[in-house]
């Protein structure tokens, strides 16, 4: 929707207003429907995630899918471990 953040290597854009929030709506996520998820929050039930750190992991794309760091004399993308974006507009967790 919205990334007015500076630093990553990223444009910065903003749809807000095409979701009605007058500029304020930065990000959403779709996580599938509530029925998937325990009803305790903190409860493990992905491997060993909650619910709290797949929404943690999720909204953490947002930025980290372009982190990069300066590896001896080259910046590097290794962190990433094959999530770049290629043209994708987000990241997708697919929960079995």
């Amino acid at each position: 929707m919205k990334n007015d953040v500076k630093g990553i290597g990223v444009d910065q854009t903003d749809f807000s207003q095409e979701f009605g929030s007058n500029g304020n709506l930065q990000s959403f996520l779709a996580m599938n429907q509530l029925a998937e998820f325990p009803n305790d929050p903190d409860s493990v039930f992905l491997g060993t995630n909650s619910t709290i750190d797949v929404l943690g992991q999720e909204s953490g794309h947002r930025w980290l899918a372009y982190v990069r760091f300066r590896d001896g004399t080259v910046n590097s993308s290794a962190l990433l471990e094959g999530t770049m974006l290629t043209g994708a507009s987000s990241l997708t967790l697919k929960l079995q």
